[in-house]
């Protein structure tokens, strides 16, 4: 009489059990869905155990299927590197971001735990110990650097990712009561009493930092002109409140200076391939994905108009790439780069140490979103920096001043008529 065929994933009999020196080794036959017929084993240090064991995994191959990429077996560390290589049409910086916050902060910290075992008391635990910081060194020799492998907000970004990967495991039936054990976030209080003020530069404070800048340039005597476009593009950065990498993107023609209301078309931004850490220029911004090459027209100042029209007509002939900002080659001016001639220019004749120190490019963007709040309105500052929120551009860019409480009229009537006290 011929067999019975196995159904996919089951029924799977007894278990045949052996002795393989000091362990006991017990295995079962089970049929996956393409028709393979595969063998399941478990080993303990009882028979008993290596019973339990494989029933356990069984349980776990019925519960998830028999091809499923996701078992409640499955370590953190595996489940991350399955959900990152499941993702689609993400932003290269969002892929950064992720693939960093999973690599330096979630596999150290809980990488080896099975996903099965996994308790929203433990990964609150973990994510504890995230918030409460850490610095790691990487590399060798001389080319030794420091991270960051936690904080406040390093906990945020992790416990966001988490979310998301548990998620992805629910949707392979992987973890046990199918809930996902990720709690939600009850930080953020802490993390809002720990955030550094706002702060943009007065109109004392920007006309300092634009002359320690030249200075820092007039400064060099021989060989190619330092940071040559930076006081340009400190001028444009505030002008118009770009990131730095939408800056160093602007091209040409991107440039609409002889209209009636003259305006700059944000189309990219300057970033980095994650793996062949080259710099190129990306046809969409931040926030944006491949589907969706949004541009936004951004009006700009008389001030800021002139500048762009002296270099447009002084200098496009010489821009093979159509680049408003390049380097000396005539290429990209990275990122890094740009930041670096930013913190020499910033100290260079400083009266009180580096008094600037919490001046970045990034500066540029909030002191924008403060002129344009004060003036206005908070929505018009929104969209000048093209965010979604009103309230992220209010608590992460808007400088608000003090409110003074004047009620002055209502003490009046009651102090009418009194002369002031003798001394």
């Amino acid at each position: 009489m011929a067999r019975i065929a196995l159904e996919p994933g089951g029924p799977h009999g007894d278990p045949s059990c052996s002795k393989d020196g000091k362990k006991h080794v017990c295995s079962v036959y089970y049929r996956d869905s393409h028709g393979e017929r595969r063998r399941m084993k478990a080993t303990g240090a009882t028979k008993m155990e290596a019973s339990e064991k494989l029933d356990a995994k069984f349980e776990d191959l019925r519960r998830s299927g028999p091809d499923a990429l996701v078992r409640s077996s499955t370590t953190i560390a595996e489940l991350s590197e399955l959900w990152l290589a499941s993702l689609r049409d993400l932003a290269p910086g969002t892929m950064t971001t992720y693939r960093n916050r999973a690599r330096i902060s979630i596999i150290p910290t809980m990488g080896s735990k099975k996903i099965g075992e996994a308790t929203t008391g433990y990964i609150e635990g973990q994510l504890r110990k995230i918030a409460a910081g850490g610095v790691k060194e990487i590399g060798s020799g001389g080319k030794v650097r420091k991270i960051k492998t936690g904080g406040p907000t390093a906990e945020f970004t992790a416990r966001t990712i988490l979310k998301m990967m548990f998620d992805f495991a629910l949707d392979h039936r992987a973890i046990p009561g199918n809930i996902n054990p990720v709690g939600l976030d009850k930080s953020a209080k802490e993390r809002k009493a720990q955030r550094v003020k706002v702060r943009a530069l007065t109109a004392q404070e920007y006309s300092e930092m634009y002359r320690r800048m030249a200075a820092w340039q007039e400064a060099q005597q021989y060989g190619p002109r330092r940071g040559k476009d930076l006081l340009v593009a400190v001028d444009v950065l505030l002008g118009t409140g770009v990131r730095t990498g939408e800056l160093l993107a602007m091209r040409y023609e991107d440039l609409w200076l002889r209209d009636e209301i003259p305006f700059f078309l944000v189309t990219g931004t300057i970033t980095q391939n994650e793996e062949t850490k080259k710099y190129y220029r990306q046809d969409y911004t931040k926030g944006n994905t491949a589907q969706e090459k949004k541009v936004q027209p951004i009006a700009l100042p008389q001030y800021v108009t002139k500048l762009l029209l002296d270099r447009q007509e002084g200098l496009a002939r010489k821009r093979p790439t159509g680049l408003v900002f390049t380097n000396q080659l005539g290429g990209l001016v990275l990122p890094p780069n740009f930041r670096r001639a930013w913190r020499l220019a910033r100290i260079f004749d400083a009266r009180g140490g580096d008094d600037f120190s919490w001046v970045t490019p990034k500066s540029m963007r909030k002191s924008a979103a403060t002129l344009v709040a004060n003036t206005e309105g908070l929505d018009a500052a929104r969209q000048q920096l093209r965010h979604k929120s009103e309230s992220t551009t209010r608590e992460h860019y808007f400088d608000q001043l003090m409110t003074l409480v004047d009620n002055r009229a209502a003490f009046d009537g009651i102090f009418a008529g009194r002369s002031t006290p003798p001394r």
